[in-house]
C-alpha cells in the first residue's frame, strides 16, 4: 500500500515534457498576451532525458516566447503544486535544464519581452543575401552564412535549439570546421515604414572534399519552423541549394546525411520536378546506364542512387496505367531490388548446380522468402513513387 501511494505521488508530479512545453513567436504586445498561437515540440529527449518527462510539478506549463527576428526569449514556468523535498523525489530544475538550450539573455516577465520588441526594427539577417522570392503573396529571402559571417555564430546559437525540438537526432554545428555553409530563410515584410524580418528556417551543408580538388556538398539538417510549415517553403529552400551548387563544375554531386521520411519525400518531389524540366532527361526511354547517369549527374548533381530513383519515378509517371508499360516497369524495378540477394549467392546458376538435395530444399525455401520480401519492398516503393507523382502534379 505504501508503494502504491508513492507511485501515485510520482504520477501526480510527473508531466510529459512535450505537453508541458509551449513555444510561440510574438511580433506584438497582443501576441505576447494572447493564449493563442502556441505549438509544442516534437522531441524533448535531448533536454529532459530519454523518458521525456519532467518530475516534481503538478499541472505544469512552460512557455517559451520568441521575437521573430532577434529571437529574444521569455521563459515562463507555472504549476499548481511542487513536490516537497521530504517526499522522496527531487523536482527537476527546469531553468537549469532549459538554460543550456535557450538564449542566455532570456527574460522572466512578459513586460520585459514587450520592451524588447522595438529592437526588431533594427534587426538584419546575418550572412550574404543569396536569393529573394515571392510565395503566397509574401516576400522571402535566403541568406548564405559561413563561420566568418559577422554575427552569424551568435545568431545560430539562438536558432539551433529549434533543431532539437524538431529533429530526433539533431546535433549542433561545429563551426570550428570551415566547410559548413548555412542557408537561413527569412520572411521580410514592411510595416509602417519599417523593414521587419522573421526567421523561417535553415538548411546546413558541409562541403566535403572529393577526388581531384572537387567537392561533394552534404546536406546535414533542414528545418522550416512550425509557423511556416506546409506551405511549400522547404521546396524553395532546397531548390536554392541545388541552384547554388548546380552551376559549380567542382561539385561532383549533392548528398544527404541520414534523411528523414519527410525530407526524402521533399527531395523526391524537387528532384522529379527538376528532372521533368529537362527535356533530354524527361523524354529518355533507354536503360539506366553509366552514360545516362553521367548526364543526370552533370545536369542535376544527383547521386547515382537518387538519380536511379528519380529515373524510375519518371518512368512510372510516363507509363501511367498502361498495362504493357507497367509490366516492363515492374520487371525492371524488381530486378534491381533482387540484386542484393543475387550478390549474396555469388553466381547463382553455377553454385545451385553444386548443391546436394537437402541444400537445394533449403535454398528454394530461402529464395521464396526473398521473393516475398522483394514484393513487400516493391509495393512500398510503388506507393512512395505514386505519392511523389501526385505531389508534382499538384504543383503543375
Amino acid at each position: 500500500r505504501a508503494q502504491m501511494a508513492a507511485f501515485g505521488q510520482q504520477l501526480k508530479f510527473t508531466t510529459e515534457a512535450a505537453n508541458a512545453l509551449k513555444l510561440k513567436f510574438v511580433a506584438s504586445e497582443a501576441d505576447v498576451r494572447s493564449p493563442e498561437g502556441f505549438f509544442h515540440p516534437e522531441f524533448t529527449h535531448q533536454v529532459f532525458g530519454t523518458s521525456e518527462n519532467i518530475v516534481g510539478y503538478s499541472h505544469l506549463s512552460i512557455e517559451l516566447l520568441y521575437t521573430p527576428g532577434r529571437l529574444n526569449t521569455y521563459l515562463g514556468i507555472n504549476y499548481r503544486e511542487k513536490i516537497k523535498e521530504d517526499q522522496g523525489v527531487k523536482a527537476d530544475n527546469i531553468p537549469q535544464l532549459l538554460g543550456e538550450w535557450i538564449p542566455k539573455d532570456w527574460v522572466t516577465t512578459k513586460d520585459a519581452l514587450v520592451r524588447l520588441l522595438p529592437e526588431e526594427k533594427s534587426f538584419r539577417p546575418p550572412g550574404s543575401l543569396a536569393h529573394c522570392f515571392q510565395h503566397r503573396d509574401r516576400q522571402w529571402e535566403i541568406y548564405m552564412c559561413t563561420r566568418e559571417s559577422p554575427g552569424f555564430q551568435a545568431y545560430l546559437e539562438r536558432l539551433q535549439p529549434f533543431l532539437v525540438w524538431s529533429i530526433e537526432a539533431a546535433s549542433y554545428l561545429d563551426l570550428e570546421d570551415e566547410r559548413w555553409r548555412v542557408f537561413l530563410l527569412f520572411e521580410k515584410r514592411e510595416e509602417r515604414g519599417d523593414t521587419l524580418y522573421a526567421a523561417a528556417g535553415l538548411l546546413s551543408v558541409c562541403e566535403h572534399y572529393a577526388y581531384r580538388e572537387s567537392i561533394r556538398p552534404r546536406i546535414s539538417q533542414m528545418l522550416v519552423l512550425p509557423p511556416f510549415q506546409r506551405v511549400g517553403l522547404g521546396a524553395h529552400l532546397l531548390q536554392h541549394v541545388y541552384t547554388y551548387y548546380g552551376s559549380d563544375d567542382k561539385v561532383v554531386d549533392i548528398t544527404v546525411e541520414d534523411p528523414s521520411e519527410n525530407f526524402t519525400r521533399l527531395r523526391d518531389v524537387v528532384d522529379l520536378k527538376n528532372y521533368l524540366g529537362r527535356k533530354a532527361l524527361a523524354t529518355y526511354t533507354g536503360p539506366f546506364d553509366d552514360d545516362f547517369y553521367e548526364s543526370v549527374r552533370t545536369t542535376l548533381r544527383l547521386t547515382r542512387a537518387q538519380a536511379r530513383r528519380v529515373y524510375e519515378i519518371s518512368w512510372l509517371k510516363r507509363v501511367g496505367s498502361a498495362t504493357a508499360g507497367l509490366e516492363d516497369f515492374h520487371h525492371a524495378v524488381k530486378q534491381r531490388l533482387y540484386q542484393p540477394f543475387v550478390k549474396s549467392h555469388g553466381t547463382e546458376a553455377r553454385q545451385v548446380a553444386q548443391l546436394n538435395p537437402r541444400e537445394r530444399i533449403l535454398y528454394d525455401e530461402e529464395k521464396k522468402g526473398h521473393v516475398a520480401q522483394i514484393q513487400q519492398q516493391y509495393d512500398a516503393l510503388l506507393e512512395e513513387y505514386r505519392n511523389v507523382i501526385n505531389a508534382v502534379d499538384r504543383l503543375a
